[in-house]
């Protein structure tokens, strides 16, 4: 296996002098996309959303030319990180690193893909395909990888196992099915202050014909006058990802927007099943969701910041969700927050996320018996006298409720709640997972309805900010 770093890459056609000389059509095309979603933003009532609209507009924009003008060859291809502190999309997981390279498996091409271990590994690694329009394609899963004795790994992605190299490894093969667009290589880390992340590598080893591009639009692809004959190649180049990224763009705001508005209809104040909605395209999570509204205090701005009157103020009636649910045997378990465009909140500055490695949890024995109630309904196949049977507890709200499992609104009016399962234990948790309860309560009540092991006494110091909780 290679210890080489990545295969150098000829200069992207997308950049230096050539975007100069070419007549404005795919700028156009930006600067109308730009007012048409702008316009759209305008409409959402709330300030801060309108003003993280925007933003997450920009940050579209941004993500669509790094991937399909600087990076989207599939002859030379490289893996992009798609999401990260300020770059967010479809419910983006803060403790998920996301490495995107654009391929095509059609033609007979063959990629590989390389790494090594070193050190503490993530909590999971893994590669999937993209199929046409974002729906999930095969997958890896870490124990399908196979190390050798310093870590390093090795596979090849193809749909013709016929045409791999000579000495290649046939059960180190990502099989696809020939219409393959992209591949993702994601990888969790339940604490990313001790565990590593892995440095992953692609390179096209073969095809049988180099890309054609001649299949784009011609009115895309004219020449400006005095153009050399010769440049015509770069061109089509340029243009085919510029209308690419045009795509891809209108695709990622639509799809975001079309899913908040069903949150909002089908999971106000309640988990239901995300799996089937495609906007979670991972063949190994589980995934629900729910839509919290009304969080936001009487006293705050509609930017989300405290008002005048909130300086000093009792916050013992201010807005607190509950939610609760039993602990899984997943491998990983998390619950995170998201605004209107589906973007993490703020994980940098605040505790907006708990994973499983996070939370505290309390004896099930213990449970409150509306939650025992919503189970045993459920039908979980679960062995709820087990010792080992635990339920958590996260309190969401504006300001430090006193718990410790909160989850900072930072001043939100509504917001979406995803419940993130990796590898979840099917089905003794059911299709869908153990419920989980949502109640709607108050600063000054929270202390009635939660058990003592999830609040915070009040002679701790509770820290500058909620960070200090983790």
């Amino acid at each position: 296996m290679s210890e080489h770093g990545p295969p150098s890459q000829a200069p992207s056609a997308a950049t230096g002098d050539l975007m100069f000389p070419l007549d404005g059509t795919q700028a156009r095309k930006s600067l109308d996309t730009l007012t048409k979603w702008n316009a759209l933003i305008d409409t959402v009532p709330d300030t801060l959303d309108r003003l993280e609209g925007r933003r997450f507009l920009l940050r579209s924009f941004g993500m669509g030319m790094e991937m399909y003008l600087e990076n989207w060859s599939p002859d030379a291809p490289n893996f992009v990180s798609s999401c990260g502190p300020t770059r967010k999309f479809y419910a983006d997981s803060p403790d998920t690193d996301y490495l995107r390279a654009n391929i095509v498996l059609k033609g007979n091409r063959v990629y590989r893909v390389w790494g090594q271990i070193v050190g503490n590994n993530p909590l999971y690694f893994g590669l999937q395909y993209y199929r046409g329009r974002g729906a999930p394609g095969a997958h890896m899963p870490d124990a399908d990888f196979r190390l050798d004795s310093a870590g390093r790994f090795e596979i090849f992605l193809t749909a013709n196992p016929d045409r791999l190299p000579a000495g290649a490894s046939r059960d180190q093969v990502l099989l696809g099915v020939g219409d393959e667009v992209g591949i993702i290589f994601r990888q969790y880390f339940s604490d990313r202050s001790t565990q590593a992340p892995i440095r992953v590598f692609i390179e096209r080893v073969s095809c049988d014909n180099a890309m054609n591009y001649s299949g784009v639009d011609p009115s895309l692809v004219r020449l400006p006058e005095g153009e050399a004959p010769g440049a015509g190649a770069a061109v089509q180049f340029y243009m085919t990802g510029a209308d690419l990224m045009h795509r891809n763009i209108e695709s990622t705001l639509h799809g975001t927007m079309v899913a908040h508005k069903m949150f909002m209809a089908r999971a106000r104040r309640r988990f239901i099943s995300a799996d089937d909605t495609n906007l979670f395209p991972t063949l190994d999570n589980r995934y629900r969701v729910a839509h919290l509204d009304a969080l936001r205090p009487a006293s705050y701005l509609d930017d989300g910041t405290p008002g005048p009157s909130a300086q000093n103020e009792d916050t013992s009636g201010y807005p607190v969700y509950i939610l609760r649910g039993l602990a899984t045997d997943a491998r990983y378990f998390s619950l995170c927050l998201y605004n209107v465009w589906l973007e993490s909140l703020d994980y940098v500055r605040h505790t907006i996320h708990l994973n499983n490695t996070q939370m505290v949890f309390a004896p099930y024995s213990e449970a409150p018996a509306s939650l025992a109630h919503m189970t045993k309904e459920s039908g979980v196949d679960f062995d709820l006298s087990c010792p080992k049977a635990q339920y958590f507890e996260v309190a969401v709200c504006a300001v430090d409720p006193g718990h410790r499992n909160w989850l900072n609104t930072t001043g939100h009016e509504s917001l979406n709640v995803v419940a993130r399962e990796l590898l979840p234990v099917r089905p003794a948790h059911g299709k869908d997972g153990p419920p989980i309860e949502v109640i709607r309560t108050t600063v000054g009540e929270l202390a009635s309805l939660s058990s003592a092991a999830f609040m915070v006494p009040a002679t701790a110091d509770k820290g500058p900010d909620d960070r200090a909780r983790l």
